[in-house]
């Protein structure tokens, strides 16, 4: 699968973003302000 980097994965949006290509099983790396709401 891809390699998928998701800016703001904590915020509305980036949430659902970081849990689909998770779903889909692509390797993702999260980029967030507050690393403990990941």
């Amino acid at each position: 699968m891809s390699k998928i980097a998701i800016i703001g994965a904590t915020g509305r949006a980036g949430r659902q973003l970081l849990e689909e290509a998770l779903r889909r099983g692509h390797s993702v790396v999260a980029i967030a302000r507050n690393t403990d709401k990941l």
